[in-house]
C-alpha cells in the first residue's frame, strides 16, 4: 500500500487594497478597469510561492460577488500569447474561481460560468484546449480542410470541456463546442464541422471578449 503524505497548505503575506489600473490597461479595457476599480482586493501567497488575488464586490443589498485569481507575471515562452492578453493577465491575474451570493440572479449567458480558468498565463496553451485529435477526425469524416491548431491559443476552459481561444495574429476569438451547445449566442465558423469551432456573436476579438465579460459582471454587481 502506498502512503501519500499530506502536504500542508500555508497562506502568507496577506495584503488588502484596491485595484489601480495602469494607463495602458484603462485605455485598452475601460469597462474591465471600471469593474475592477469597484472592488476590495486581498493579495496572498500559498506556501510562499504561488501568488493569488481575491476581488470582492459588495452589492447594494449587502450580498457579495467575487473572483479568485492566480497572478502570473511571467509569460510562458513559445505559446504565442498576444500583447493584450499579457497586459490583462499581468494586472488582473487569471480567474480560477468566482462566486455570487445569489447565483439565481445571474443570467445564464455570463461568459465565466463553471470555468476551470480564464486568462491564466500558465494555463493558456497553443491549440483547441485538447480537442485537436477529435477535430481532425471530424474534418476527415466531413471532408473539411482543418484549421491549423498551432495558430490558436486557448485562454479559457470550461469544466465541461468547451475551450475558448484566439488566433495569434488576427486576435479573433473562437470557442470549441464539442456538443454544439453554449448559453450565449454563437455562430459556427463557415466550413467547419457542426460540433467544433464557433464564434461568439457579441465578441469577435479578444478585447471585445474582455469588455463583454466586464459588462456582464457590471450588471451583476448592481
Amino acid at each position: 500500500m502506498t502512503v501519500v503524505k499530506r502536504q500542508d497548505i500555508r497562506l502568507s503575506e496577506f495584503k488588502g487594497g484596491h485595484f489601480s489600473p495602469s494607463e495602458d490597461f484603462a485605455k485598452t479595457f475601460p469597462k474591465m478597469a471600471s469593474l475592477l476599480q469597484q472592488t476590495l482586493t486581498v493579495d496572498f501567497k500559498i506556501n510562499h510561492g504561488l501568488r493569488f488575488r481575491q476581488y470582492i464586490w459588495t452589492r447594494a443589498d449587502g450580498s457579495t460577488v467575487g473572483w479568485v485569481c492566480r497572478v502570473d507575471h511571467c509569460v510562458p515562452q513559445g505559446r504565442n500569447i498576444i500583447d493584450e492578453h499579457q497586459l490583462l493577465a499581468n494586472e488582473l491575474g487569471g480567474i480560477i474561481q468566482t462566486w455570487v451570493d445569489k447565483p439565481y440572479e445571474v443570467k445564464a449567458d455570463t461568459l465565466i460560468k463553471n470555468n476551470n480558468f480564464t486568462f491564466c498565463l500558465s494555463d493558456s496553451a497553443i491549440g483547441f484546449g485538447g480537442w485537436e485529435e477529435k477535430y481532425i477526425e471530424q474534418c476527415k469524416k466531413e471532408g473539411v480542410k482543418p484549421l491549423n491548431s498551432e495558430d490558436f491559443v486557448t485562454f479559457a476552459l470550461e469544466s465541461n470541456g468547451n475551450a475558448t481561444f484566439y488566433h495569434k495574429e488576427t486576435k479573433d476569438v473562437y470557442i470549441y463546442l464539442h456538443d454544439g451547445y453554449a448559453p450565449f449566442d454563437n455562430t459556427i465558423v463557415e466550413g467547419q464541422p457542426e460540433y467544433s469551432i464557433h464564434q461568439l456573436d457579441k465578441a469577435k476579438g479578444f478585447v471585445e471578449y474582455v469588455e463583454l465579460l466586464a459588462s456582464q459582471w457590471l450588471d451583476i454587481i448592481k
